[in-house]
């Protein structure tokens, strides 16, 4: 068959294309085309005739009410197979605790009233109706964020019937839910959100969900931004009210989030800054750049916890983050430290005046002693002159060596410690305590935050 006849063939199955469309030179004779068109016409003619038969028949559509269920007896219930399709992951608020999805879910129940023989019918076995005119099970999303009905479900999705009375609905959309998060782990956390459908006004014993594969499907994409899909699980259950028992069809989602983006930009700089604040106690006390530096840290802390807690819920005591609390916590260690190292500067600075409490200089009485008796020094260089001569010159030379001595002497005084003052000692020595108790404290509550949020995820 040539490439014309095909493609003439392909138009026919969408619409009859008329003469002047089709290009002739490609075909034998004019009839040939004509023969094909009048197959594709009946073809399409009897299915047509069929499917009008089928509607206008009395045994299936048109004596049917879409208000009655499709039982013999009204004890008998209806069971709708369910099986939902997870599609994608729109967005997650975690402020507001929303979850927006897609999904798609396929339901299928028995109607008695739609069946027939496929033989009457020039064989045909399926048919598709819009949903709005057949019985549907009235179900609603009881933890959606807005409206619960959607009417979007019956209007726009389509109903396949089969002549042995099964109808196969598949409704689905974008649906926005509550999502309950707990942030403990925060950023290393799982979060569990579930989809919950339950029936409206069918009780179980008329109208009851059932699985069809418990297990769900990914149809597209199984991460999202800062989530990642790690399961689905559907389940059904029996819900106890004032009128009866209903039946709920509950979708659970496990979210992992994905921790590189906060290790990269809040986890790691917080540990750096900790270690920098230890800093303090290392810059010499002359040097001014004492309380400048930790003044930094301590507004840096802040603008870190500000950003954790714009991202996160307002939750209760049981739900706070460690994170938050570990920030809170070094805050404070900082503040202190910060506090410490004011202490130092000011003992430096008044180093001279400051008397030294007597407890600390027990404590200390090595240092102490080593640091702030003057050393004995060489008072003459030159006893007597060279063979006898006069003491002259040799006096000239000894009170030259003394002068420079005492302006060496002058100068290494602070390095030495030689002949420092009682607070120049002090503050020095409380330089290396403060370093070594914060290095201490902010070993521990680093080393108890990593072991917490290891325990809680």
């Amino acid at each position: 068959m040539s490439w014309a006849m095909q493609r003439h063939m392909r138009i026919g199955l969408k619409g009859r294309p008329s003469l002047n469309d089709i290009n002739f030179k490609h075909f034998d004779t004019k009839q040939q085309i004509i023969a094909t068109g009048c197959r594709q016409k009946n073809r399409l003619s009897s299915h047509h005739q069929a499917s009008g038969k089928l509607c206008g028949s009395c045994t299936c559509f048109r004596d049917y009410d879409r208000r009655v269920r499709p039982v013999r007896n009204p004890s008998d219930t209806v069971i709708v197979w369910v099986a939902l399709l997870l599609g994608f992951i729109s967005d997650l608020d975690e402020r507001q605790q929303i979850l927006r999805c897609n999904f798609w879910m396929l339901t299928s129940w028995s109607d008695i009233h739609l069946s027939w023989n496929p033989d009457h019918f020039d064989g045909l076995t399926k048919i598709i109706v819009p949903g709005n005119t057949l019985w549907y099970p009235d179900f609603v999303v009881a933890n959606e964020n807005g409206r619960m009905y959607h009417d979007a479900f019956y209007d726009r999705f389509q109903v396949a019937v089969f002549n042995d009375s099964t109808v196969r609905w598949s409704p689905g959309g974008e649906v926005s839910f509550n999502c309950p998060m707990n942030v403990r782990s925060f950023p290393f956390d799982t979060q569990v959100c579930s989809i919950l459908f339950e029936m409206w006004m069918p009780t179980a014993e008329e109208v009851r969900f059932e699985l069809i594969n418990p297990n769900a499907t990914f149809m597209r994409q199984q991460y999202h931004g800062m989530w990642e899909v790690l399961a689905t699980e559907t389940e059904t259950k029996l819900l106890p009210y004032t009128t009866g028992m209903f039946s709920q069809l509950n979708f659970h989602i496990t979210l992992k989030r994905s921790s590189l983006y906060f290790i990269l930009y809040t986890i790691i700089p917080c540990f750096m800054l900790g270690i920098l604040n230890l800093f303090l106690f290392v810059l010499p006390p002359g040097s001014g750049e004492k309380t400048s530096l930790g003044m930094t840290i301590i507004l840096s802390y802040f603008v870190f916890l500000l950003l954790v807690a714009e991202r996160l819920p307002a939750t209760s005591s049981d739900h706070i983050p460690l994170f938050a609390i570990y920030l809170v916590v070094v805050i404070v260690l900082s503040t202190f430290s910060l506090m410490c190292a004011s202490l130092v500067v000011y003992l430096h600075n008044h180093g001279q005046d400051y008397k030294v409490p007597r407890f600390f200089k027990k404590l200390f009485s090595h240092t102490f002693r080593r640091r702030t008796t003057p050393q004995p020094t060489s008072t003459q260089i030159f006893s007597t002159g060279f063979d006898g001569t006069s003491n002259k010159l040799v006096s000239e030379v000894n009170n030259l060596v003394l002068s420079a001595q005492m302006e060496t002497d002058t100068r290494m005084q602070g390095k030495s410690g030689r002949v420092e003052g009682e607070g120049f000692v002090m503050a020095r020595i409380l330089d290396k305590v403060f370093l070594v108790i914060f290095t201490s404290l902010f070993c521990i509550f680093t080393l108890v935050f990593f072991v917490q949020i290891l325990a809680a995820s």
